[in-house]
């Protein structure tokens, strides 16, 4: 960390030192601000007066931050209806410690962040669907705006903009001393219908805190200093942010302080608690539930619902995070052609996410299965006949192995060994340097190019877990060579495991790893008019941008050995390392054609044109590949009171680092047979046979053990990239018979062909043999002999594949009103502006093989893998300001959340799983009212202040494995799509001089 903040601040100095003189001199004259001739907006690198975009363009504006008392862009980000959940702070189970952006719900991979149209590089390599940018990095004070643009952009500015773009704007050419201080702060009161749930447990539950809660504080400093060069030609701004989380725990709120589950009727919940407590439960060879006796005796007794764990107290609803940024932002024109600029941003982040005691857990570990010596020293007389004999009383198949004991094989037992929560520590390092030049070639030519370096440095501790193998050798009596160190350990009584055998057994695990990118950019901008490039209908002349870019992205992620091989049982899977790196070489072009300008029934009309080539080169790998993506799109406006806008992008999204390396490894997927398996199978003959089986392997097939087959697993460096087909139609109306007011609605619709994905076991298995989809049964491999798909010679292959499509459709709806409150008579009492943006979601189809939509859906299918939360028909966040003449601003703003229904009670075959919830099966709208106050004074100061969820609305409380799936958009029984803190209360304070 303290190379890259010295490299940073080097970096800063070694920039100004550059410069003429970096203090004005007090009397210097000041140069006035050129008129703004040209413009660029959030889609297009054309520059051009009049410039507006073809494409639905979405801006949040730095006041609307400030009305939100924003501490991470994400939470803002995240209230806009075309933006999905995913990964952020409110992310304690399967955390990445990260925030990402999920636009349109197509997963953040397929969406491009931008930093002032510059790519934002790939946060940390950890994730299996890819890394995907961290917005952590960039600090909220420095945000002049953001545009969210919906719609493939790939042709404008490369992969990854597949569901579209959102590019922040940071603040330019800042002069003098600004600090910034935030606080948030949660409040909430108990209350509901969870209080009941809890008290009804019939096992101990650690009830919510009662009464009123302060948690979850949040202190956010900024400090900027900025100043311009003596001959005004430049500019250097400098900055720290100094970010701390305060943890917030799951026992804190009554909704989420103990695991939910379904009562036998389905039309309530109740604590549903874990069997992975201290009495354990240990299922028996002979298929009985046993417990340790909480007497403390060597014996056992049935598990009864009374011997659960309540283990939701301990989880993160808040994660403690601290993070610190630093950068330097500047530029210094050296010649009339040249402007020199940099940007040197820095950030540490340091978050841990907390889940609850660890210990045994069934199934869980390298084999699943525990090795116990029949003449274990604390395996008692009482216990020995339920572990060494099956359930006719007769001695279980044991083996000799160099001489030791009789051993049985056993099912590892679910049994909590310590009272510490198991940590996930988290340290992201990430680096970014700019450095470009631009100027105007002539008045009608100017150019930019740039280079990019991106580093992101990843460290990860998981404390407090256990190990197999030295679970199993201190089980065995530490008789295996070469265990110093080893405390036998008594799973086989209540109390029995000491403070030194857990510290035996207790083993760190630790990630490292990094993502690399280096940017070439040169790009060329201006129009044709010198040369005649004119339409006779038009004014202004065809504009137009072409350029080059090369990037080459590299990804290292070295799990240490007991995750690679799974020796760690809190992690429950093997975790392979991942190398590999990519480059592409691109050429693209734009066209901006104004047709006919300012005649008859024709204000305007545009036409705009982009196309790009890119040639991909995989590290290691012979078939490289190339793709070419364009834009077509086109505006009309009749009159200046109403534009027609429409599009077609193609867009491509090659595979990423994690699609193409992760090892293939085979692993159990449990949960599933093989239909041609056994004396009578389900399959017939004939579908059996797609898949290799022959007539004599028919009926005698087994199945797998324990009803796992085997799966082969990981990347797939044979993947193509992604295409998406990204429509758009509608019309911006600003009426002049209503000054000041503004509507624009959109229908958008994107499609995604060859998408990459990976199929689960039990998908293949069921299409292949019982749907006859053909497509599938290649992914069946069988062994040679017997026909398996178990154990080495026999697997059905999950890896990634190019297989079906995504299908998203919806409008979207935005409405903008400023009105004077003296045309209404209350003269001198200032200005109402009104805003208000929506999204409809009409379609949400994914097909891969099975075929099912979404749209207005939530649960275990609908909100899983990369779209993380409900998926609303409807969402809409509407402001109303009143803008003072006291130099203060009062605002109320309604976010609004449609129902969503349980997709498990679809009608649609891919979902339905032949029963009904009746308790889970529809969440009702949820309205929310957030209110703030911006204060001006002094000149030089502003205070802020909020409450957002102001009637501190509880999120529903659903039954937990509805939410359990969900990959970063759920915690518990909530997803973080609704408040999940209660009232948040905020306050800022301003000061600049």
């Amino acid at each position: 960390m303290l190379r890259q903040i010295s490299i940073a601040l080097l970096s800063a100095g070694a920039f100004m030192a550059a410069c003429p003189a970096f203090v004005r001199a007090a009397d210097a004259p000041q140069e006035e601000a050129a008129s703004l001739q040209e413009v660029v907006v959030t889609g297009t690198r054309i520059k051009a007066p009049n410039l507006s975009s073809e494409s639905p363009v979405t801006a949040v504006t730095d006041a609307e931050i400030k009305a939100q008392g924003a501490t991470n862009i994400e939470a803002v980000l995240n209230e806009m209806p075309q933006v999905h959940t995913a990964q952020g702070d409110t992310t304690s189970n399967n955390s990445t410690g990260v925030a990402n952006i999920n636009l349109r719900g197509l997963g953040p991979t397929r969406t491009l962040v931008m930093i002032d149209g510059r790519r934002l590089g790939p946060g940390d390599p950890q994730s299996p669907q890819g890394a995907a940018a961290d917005v952590n990095f960039i600090p909220t004070a420095l945000i002049t705006g953001v545009d969210v643009l919906t719609g493939g952009a790939s042709a404008v500015y490369g992969s990854d903009a597949m569901a579209g773009v959102v590019n922040f704007h940071l603040l330019k050419n800042f002069e003098g001393v600004q600090i910034t201080q935030t606080f948030n702060e949660a409040q909430h009161t108990q209350g509901g219908p969870a209080d009941s749930v809890l008290e009804s447990a019939n096992y101990p539950v650690k009830p919510a805190i009662p009464g009123n809660q302060f948690d979850g504080r949040i202190s956010d400093t900024t400090v900027m200093i900025g100043t311009n060069t003596a001959d005004n030609k430049g500019n250097i701004m400098l900055y720290a942010d100094f970010r701390s989380t305060a943890a917030v725990l799951d026992g804190s709120r009554n909704f989420d302080a103990c695991e939910t589950g379904l009562n036998k009727a389905k039309t309530g919940i109740i604590c549903a608690g874990s069997s992975s407590g201290v009495y354990g439960n240990f299922i028996t060879n002979s298929g009985q539930d046993l417990a340790l006796n909480p007497n403390g005796t060597a014996t056992f007794v049935p598990f009864t619902s009374a011997l659960k764990y309540n283990t939701s107290p301990d989880y993160d609803l808040q994660r403690p995070d601290e993070r610190t940024s630093l950068g330097a932002i500047g530029h210094q024109q050296v010649m009339p052609w040249l402007d020199v600029y940099t940007e040197v941003m820095f950030m540490d982040d340091q978050t841990t996410a907390q889940v609850a005691p660890g210990g045994l857990l069934s199934g869980r570990g390298p084999t699943g299965m525990l090795q116990v010596p029949c003449n274990n020293q604390f395996l008692s007389a009482a216990q020995e006949p339920s572990i060494c004999q099956n359930s006719a009383g007769q001695p279980l198949p044991v083996y000799q192995a160099n001489g030791q004991p009789n051993v049985a094989n056993i099912l590892l037992p679910a049994l909590r060994l310590n009272t510490y929560p198991r940590d996930n520590a988290f340290q992201h390092d990430d680096f970014r340097v700019v450095v470009g030049g631009r100027g105007d070639i002539d008045s009608n030519w100017s150019y930019d190019v740039s280079g990019t370096y991106w580093n992101s440095q990843l460290s990860e501790h998981y404390l407090n877990d256990v190990s197999f193998n030295r679970v199993q050798n201190a089980v065995n009596g530490c008789t295996a060579a070469g265990n110093p160190g080893c405390v036998p350990l008594n799973i086989f009584q209540y109390g029995g495991v000491t403070p030194a055998a857990f510290n035996y057994i207790s083993v760190p695990g630790e990630e490292t790893g990094f993502t690399r990118e280096i940017t070439v950019d040169a790009n060329i901008a201006g129009n044709f008019g010198p040369y005649g490039g004119t339409s006779p209908w038009a004014r202004n002349p065809v504009a137009t941008s072409f350029g080059v870019t090369f990037r080459r992205d590299e990804l290292n992620f070295l799990p240490d050995q007991e995750l690679q091989t799974n020796d760690l049982i809190g992690q429950g899977a093997f975790i392979p390392p991942v190398s590999g790196a990519e480059s592409v070489k691109e050429e693209y072009g734009e066209l901006r054609i104004p047709i006919v300008e300012d005649k008859t029934f024709v204000k305007a009309a545009d036409l705009d044109l982009a196309v790009r080539h890119s040639d991909y080169t995989i590290s290691n790998v012979n078939n490289g590949f190339g793709t070419n993506t364009y834009k077509i799109a086109a505006d009309y406006a009749p009159t200046s009171d109403i534009r027609f806008r429409g599009g077609y992008n193609r867009a491509a999204r090659a595979p990423n680092l994690y699609e193409l390396f992760l090892p293939q490894t085979l692993a159990n997927d449990a949960g599933y047979d093989d239909p041609c398996s056994g004396a009578t199978p389900q399959a017939s003959l004939a579908s059996c046979a797609r898949t290799g089986v022959t007539a004599a392997q028919y009926g005698k097939i087994p199945g797998c053990p324990s009803t796992n087959c085997d799966a082969l697993t990981g990347g797939n460096t044979s993947l193509k990239p992604e295409q998406a087909d990204t429509w758009s139609f509608g019309f911006n109306f600003t009426p002049s018979f209503l000054p000041d007011f503004n509507a624009s609605v959109d229908y958008w619709a994107v499609r995604v062909n060859n998408y990459i994905t990976n199929i689960s076991g039990q998908q293949i298995v069921d299409g292949c043999l019982l749907q006859n989809n053909n497509s599938l049964c290649g992914l069946i491999h069988r062994g040679p002999t017997i026909g398996n798909i178990f154990g080495t010679t026999g697997w059905v292959v999950e890896n990634n594949q190019n297989i079906g499509f995504l299908r998203n459709r919806g409008i979207d709806v935005e409405l903008n009103y400023r009105k004077s409150l003296d045309d209404l008579g209350l003269h001198n009492m200032g200005t109402l502006v009104f805003r208000m943006t929506g999204s409809e979601l009409l379609e949400q189809t994914v097909s891969s093989p099975s075929t099912y939509d979404c749209a207005g859906l939530y649960g275990s299918t609908c909100s899983a893998g990369g779209d993380n939360g409900p998926n609303f028909r409807w969402r809409h966040s509407a402001r109303l300001t009143w803008v003072t003449p006291w130099s203060a601003e009062f605002s109320a703003n309604w976010r609004y959340l449609s129902s969503v229904s349980l997709d498990t009670n679809s009608a649609q075959t891919a979902l339905n799983n032949g029963s009904f919830d009746a308790y889970d099966a529809k969440i009702p709208a949820y309205n929310y009212l957030d209110l703030s106050v911006i204060w001006r004074f002094a000149q030089h100061y502003t205070l802020s202040a909020g409450v957002n969820n102001v009637l501190d609305k509880d999120p529903p409380f659903l039954n937990h494995s509805v939410v359990y799936y969900v990959d970063g958009g759920g915690n518990e029984n909530v997803y973080t799509a609704y408040d999940t803190l209660g009232r948040v209360l905020f306050l800022s304070f301003n000061a600049k001089f």
